[in-house]
Parts: structure tokens; C-alpha cells; sequence
């Protein structure tokens, strides 16, 4: 049941303000949202370019460069930090609220996420990467140093591992009324020591701080059809996006680039963006349960088989060196 008490939000600079216009549609039709929507505008002061939002009823807010990230203003991982704001306690207004990229469509109804609003939430990185693949750690600050340097300013042990899978950010159901002033100023201090290190922006700071916390959402609510071709091309096989709640279109190509297969449907559900909340009526249907195990287990076994496959040959290559070593005279 969803109510006015979660959300849906959405972060955009003003060169991508447009592009949030169909994640907000596709969300209120296949999603069957009837809670609130909200816009993390960053960087935006021009009141004309959010009228679409505001005559609609979409709650803003205004994000700022978080100078604790190192990074400056104009830096492409600058506007990512504007997320962080989600976990502001002026966020409490709202038991939860799910967070979508731009780059995503929505299939069918979001009900299912409404019930993990008591605990921070996100599916799995694609191949469930580790999260040593969130950083790039300099040699002269070492990984365990930033640790003992984080301890030591909030006072709180950080216990993580970087063999641990992590988590994609630009799906996640925050439960913001549990934040606090000391959750913000921790994640800004994970910002500030770690920040300049995180090679997704604010992705590998969440990753540290909620790793032992998180809920794992299933695969289809962030679903990578179109990039993760290890589960359309194999013996187990995706045979379409069909299972997909959450399309997220990462790579090759994102939605409204003219080379993808998904830019009809984006273009569609841009135009028809202007009808929200008026002429746009809600129909998307529930995923199933069969279905939504079923693409989780053809994703957790293909990516299995890989890892194995790898392993395999790695150990033969290891033996057929050893082999020719003690054949030499």
C-alpha cells in the first residue's frame, strides 16, 4: 500500500532536468505510484526551468556542491553527491523514499519496495562487483590508514570488507525516518576522507557506510538487461526484459541516445509527460514472485559460472607453466 508518507526522487542538473520527466511518468503509469515525488535539483536557480515540476506538484529541493568530496563544481562526479541529501534530517517528512537515476524506466508496479521502508535498501552492483571496485586507493594513503582516520573523527568503528559485494546507488529505498543529524555528518565525513577516492562519486561512500545495514532488492528492481549480456547470451538464458521492474540503462547506451533500442519507448513517455497526474491514468501490473526469483537465480548462477570459468583457467594455466618449469634440463 503505498501512501504520501514515501516518496520517489530524483536528482538532475540542469542540463538533464527534461531527462527526469519520463522516469516520473513511467513511475506514476507502469509504477502505480501514488505517493509523493520529489525533484534534488543541483546547482539550479533558475525558477523557470522547474516550472514543469512545481505545476505539478513536485516537491524540490535545492542541492549544492558538497565542497567535503574534493572534487570541484564543474567535475562529473560532483552532481552524484547531491544525493546525500536524501539522508539530511529534514527528510523525516517521509518514512521512505526510493531514489531512481535518470537512466531508468520503469516497467511495473513499485508496490513491492514500499515494505522495505523500515531499512536502508539496494540491489547488487552488476556482477556484484566488490567494493575494492568502488575506489581507486592511492599508495600513500592506504585503505586500513582512512579507516583509522574515519574512527578517529566520529568516534565510531567502521567495519567493512572490501571482498564484500556492494551495491549500486542509482536505485535505493532510503528510510529516512530514521536519519539523524549524526547519519548526515558521518556521511560527510566518509565524503571528506574518502570522497576523492570513490570512482562513482557518492556510490562507494554509501557502500561504506550502510555494507553491514543494507537490504538486498532483487535484480529485477534494477534490473541490467541490456548491459549484463552474460545472462541474454548463455545456456541460461534471458530470452527478453519481459521480468524487468526497473530497466536500468547504463551501457552501451543510455535511453535517449538515438542508437539505443529503448529511445522510442523514452521518447514516448517524455511526450506523454505532460499529461501527468492528469490525463495519464496508472495500469502497470505486479511482477510476479516466480518471476522475480527466476531472474535473480539466471543472473546469481551465470555469474557464478563465470567466476568458476575464470578460476578454471587460471589454475590450468598455473599447472601447464609448472609443468614446462620442470621440464627444462
Amino acid at each position: 500500500m503505498i501512501n504520501q508518507k514515501q516518496a520517489i526522487a530524483i536528482l538532475s542538473d540542469r542540463d538533464h532536468l527534461e531527462k527526469t520527466r519520463h522516469v516520473f511518468y513511467s513511475s506514476y503509469v507502469f509504477g502505480n505510484w501514488g505517493g509523493d515525488y520529489i525533484l534534488l535539483a543541483h546547482e539550479v536557480d533558475d525558477r523557470d526551468c522547474l516550472s514543469w515540476f512545481s505545476r505539478r506538484g513536485i516537491h524540490i529541493f535545492h542541492t549544492r556542491h558538497l565542497q567535503e568530496h574534493g572534487h570541484t563544481v564543474h567535475h562529473p562526479l560532483s552532481v552524484y553527491f547531491g544525493k546525500l541529501q536524501l539522508f539530511h534530517p529534514q527528510m523525516c517528512r517521509w518514512d521512505s523514499i526510493i531514489y531512481l537515476d535518470t537512466d531508468m524506466i520503469v516497467r511495473k508496479d513499485l508496490s513491492g519496495l514500499t515494505r522495505l521502508g523500515s531499512r536502508f535498501a539496494a540491489a547488487d552492483d552488476c556482477f556484484r562487483f566488490p567494493l575494492s571496485h568502488q575506489f581507486r586507493f592511492c599508495a600513500d594513503r592506504p585503505f586500513n590508514e582512512l579507516i583509522k582516520e574515519y574512527e578517529q573523527q566520529s568516534g565510531q568503528p567502521l567495519e567493512v570488507s572490501l571482498k564484500k559485494p556492494s551495491f549500486n546507488a542509482g536505485m535505493m529505498v532510503v528510510d529516512t525516518k530514521n536519519n539523524t543529524r549524526q547519519r548526515y555528518e558521518n556521511l560527510l565525513r566518509l565524503t571528506r576522507i574518502f570522497g576523492p577516492y570513490s570512482v562513482k562519486g557518492d556510490q562507494g561512500i554509501l557502500n561504506l557506510y550502510f555494507q553491514n545495514q543494507r537490504k538486498r532488492i532483487p535484480y529485477v528492481y534494477n534490473d541490467y538487461y541490456q548491459s549484463d549480456d552474460f545472462n541474454r547470451n548463455s545456456l541460461l538464458a534471458r530470452k527478453s526484459d519481459k521480468d524487468a521492474v526497473i530497466l536500468h540503462l547504463i551501457y552501451p547506451h543510455k535511453p535517449w541516445e538515438k542508437d539505443s533500442p529503448y529511445q522510442t519507448e523514452w521518447a514516448h513517455h517524455t511526450a506523454q509527460s505532460q499529461f501527468l497526474f492528469h490525463q495519464a491514468r496508472p495500469w502497470g501490473k505486479k511482477p510476479s514472485w516466480g518471476s522475480i526469483m527466476k531472474t535473480d537465480l539466471i543472473n546469481r548462477l551465470n555469474i557464478w559460472r563465470i567466476k568458476c570459468t575464470k578460476r578454471l583457467k587460471r589454475g590450468y594455466t598455473f599447472l601447464s607453466y609448472r609443468a614446462r618449469w620442470k621440464e627444462r634440463p
